[in-house]
């Protein structure tokens, strides 16, 4: 739904709304969501399915198709300007004083959302179901509750997180932390490990958040399963969405097929069952069509 896997982290905290709904009135609150396109897009859906307000902010450099179609899906959109006296994402600092207003928070950073890891976790039932000897995932991390979800549902299976050298905030967090790997002293420090990274750029938009919100849930599931962050470069990136669209046909983005070029990047352990996620359509594509 959407184009993406976005909906069903929403639908979980959708679940949640509704429980929520049930015992106190919250119909009236607006929900938030910060994305540069598809979570913005799959909220926007299931916001309107569920009669809910929202309030959507995106980056300037969003693409036009999402943003047309988040105004037919009646999304009060807000394009955030970046301002050179603030660090970080200005899309999540306008969410954050949203929600400081009383805006309910409806994104995938379970940082701000916790619900959203249960919807996601599907995602890596079926992927079980489907291969019942699978141990080894390679899953894209923009914000990380895609990875952390997949790793949770697979608690057996070695977990490999790609991001892009474009913007790898997790890996260098990662590499901060090696090799003794004190979680106690990143939770109680996180800013010693994870800061916004400087300019974030790729043909993969949506791997381009500045900060891996969820870094020490996913960081912990990584080191637990015996796995670690992978970065692509960009020319493996291009070169693999242009063989996986080409062999597979299937309309998917650079973003989604970034799993796939951590695997090329990378040689997996012998005898290995490798899975890789496809996320997110090629809307520039659609729209060309």
């Amino acid at each position: 739904m959407g184009g993406s896997h976005k909906a069903r982290h929403l639908f979980g905290v959708a679940l949640h709304l509704a429980i929520e709904g049930a015992i106190k009135d919250s119909s009236k609150r607006s929900l938030a969501i910060a994305s540069c396109g598809n979570a913005a897009i799959a909220a926007s859906i299931i916001a309107k399915a569920i009669n809910h307000p929202i309030e959507v902010f995106v980056p300037t450099w969003a693409d036009k198709p999402s943003i047309n179609l988040l105004r037919e899906l009646g999304a009060q959109i807000q394009i955030c300007e970046s301002n050179p006296d603030q660090k970080g994402d200005p899309c999540y600092a306008y969410f954050k004083n949203a929600v400081a207003k009383g805006s309910h928070p409806f994104g995938v950073q379970g940082t701000d959302t916790p619900g959203a890891f249960d919807g996601g976790r599907t995602l890596g039932w079926e992927l079980h179901d489907q291969v019942s000897d699978l141990n080894t995932v390679f899953v894209q991390v923009g914000g990380g509750a895609l990875g952390t979800a997949t790793a949770r549902a697979l608690p057996d299976v070695a977990i490999y997180p790609v991001q892009v050298e474009g913007c790898a905030p997790l890996k260098r967090a990662w590499d901060l932390l090696a090799p003794d790997f004190d979680m106690t002293k990143a939770a109680a420090s996180p800013e010693s490990f994870m800061w916004p990274w400087d300019q974030p750029a790729s043909a993969a938009s949506g791997l381009l958040d500045d900060i891996t919100y969820d870094w020490i849930p996913l960081s912990q599931a990584t080191l637990d399963s015996g796995g670690h962050p992978i970065v692509v470069s960009e020319e493996t990136l291009i070169e693999t969405h242009r063989v996986a669209t080409s062999v597979t046909g299937l309309n998917v983005s650079c973003t989604g097929v970034a799993g796939l070029a951590g695997l090329v990047e990378t040689s997996p352990k012998n005898r290995s069952v490798v899975g890789v996620l496809f996320t997110g359509v090629d809307r520039e594509l659609e729209v060309a069509k």
